[in-house]
């Protein structure tokens, strides 16, 4: 059961009224009540065509203001006198057969592009909320969205995407569903990512050969920037730049030319030309979870490990303590297989060194007595000695020594 709401006032066309009225009572699905609004004093013809349809029609509510009032005022006093939930809104020139049709009832404003007998669409509430549906033309304010879920793309949206432009235009950052396009010079922060470090950094700052997204790719999305773009995922960070940076959930990647490491909860990985070279981490003694300790492993693709430091600004880096793996020779230089190099002194501050084993044997373990001289006579003979004086060592290694102060 539904009601037809019309508002009239005196410069109406009594042809357009006699039409609109015409159409209403001649409809296959009849409304139920018919309320017209007589906004303020009319016609002579206009009030005697009123009168002639409420004689046949007794569904017909007149509803009559003795001054103009305006057709806000009109219809909100007409809804009153509406006795059904749905109310039709129709002008008096109308013609039921329109194809777009809004209609105002108890519920709110609806509207249907198929004709009064619906279906309608919610387009705002009986309280004035608007519904966002509707809102597909013009332009709207940021400031006027406070809160919520944006979403963009979806099973009813397709692709959705947001940009945001700089003042000349150019798009900055891209937002649809593969992710987060940064174009060049974009200050970014990856603290709000989810179990990602905290790692700011400038994306100009980088440059193209990683490979981890090529330019073929960037053009065919369209991106704005077709270098220098920089992609955020739920998963992944990854850069289009010589210098590449791929941070996931679980590590952190970083590839320079033939350099690559990764880093993860375990340790620090390190690779050369793609050949797995070593790590740097924590562990455990085998046997022993207890026993921990910080490692630095040289994989089996390794050549050696090494300490190098640098003299001066600008100058080649030197090695001070070297690791070699299985003998090399350098300048002349040579390195033996499984041996450590010293490249500088070794001071050990008054410490022993202990447990020492020489190249060729063990090395002498005793104590070597002798006599001391303590003077000598003119004529090239001792005048006084002692016979208390000694060198003890172990293994080669000269420990301890004692002698007579004269």
């Amino acid at each position: 059961m539904f009601t037809v709401l019309l508002s009239l006032y005196y410069k109406e066309a009594p042809q357009y009224l006699r039409q609109s009225l015409d159409s209403i009572f001649t409809q296959k699905l009849l409304a139920d009540e018919v309320v017209l609004v007589k906004d303020g004093p009319l016609t002579e013809e206009l009030n005697e065509i009123i009168v002639s349809y409420a004689c046949r029609y007794p569904f017909l509510k007149i509803v009559s203001f003795s001054k103009n009032q305006g057709l806000g005022k009109a219809l909100n006093e007409g809804l009153k006198h509406c006795s059904h939930d749905i109310v039709a809104r129709m002008d008096t020139d109308d013609i039921a057969t329109a194809k777009k049709v809004w209609r105002w009832n108890k519920g709110g404003l609806g509207y249907s592009s198929t004709g009064y007998n619906g279906p309608f669409a919610l387009a705002m509430t009986q309280d004035g909320q608007i519904v966002a549906d509707f809102v597909k033309t013009g332009t709207m304010s940021a400031n006027r969205i406070n809160g919520g879920t944006l979403i963009l793309g979806g099973k009813n949206n397709s692709n959705g995407t947001a940009l945001i432009k700089d003042s000349y235009g150019k798009v900055l950052i891209r937002l649809d569903r593969d992710g987060i396009t940064l174009s060049e010079d974009v200050q970014i922060s990856y603290e709000n990512i989810s179990d990602a470090p905290s790692i700011p950094t400038k994306v100009s700052e980088l440059t193209n050969d990683s490979k981890y997204t090529t330019m073929p790719d960037v053009e065919k999305k369209g991106y704005q920037t077709k270098a220098n773009v920089t992609k955020i995922t739920k998963d992944t960070v990854t850069t289009t730049y010589v210098n590449a940076l791929d941070i996931t959930a679980k590590q952190v990647n970083c590839k320079s030319g033939s350099k690559e490491a990764n880093i993860n909860a375990g340790a620090s990985h390190y690779k050369y030309s793609n050949e797995y070279i070593g790590e740097i981490g924590t562990n455990s003694w085998t046997g022993n979870d207890n026993r921990r300790g910080l490692v630095f492993d040289l994989d089996e693709n390794g050549d050696y490990m090494t300490w190098a430091a640098q003299p001066k600004s600008g100058q080649s880096y030197l090695v001070k303590l070297l690791y070699e793996r299985n003998g090399y020779t350098s300048n002349t230089v040579t390195y033996n297989a499984d041996t450590i190099n010293l490249g500088c002194d070794v001071d050990m501050h008054y410490y022993k060194l202990k447990n020492v084993s020489w190249e060729n044997g063990s090395g002498i373990t005793g104590t070597m007595r002798f006599v001391q001289v303590g003077g000598m006579n003119s004529d090239g003979t001792a005048s006084n000695w002692s016979n208390n004086a000694y060198l003890q060592f172990e293994r080669g290694v000269l420990v301890k020594a004692g002698w007579h102060d004269y």
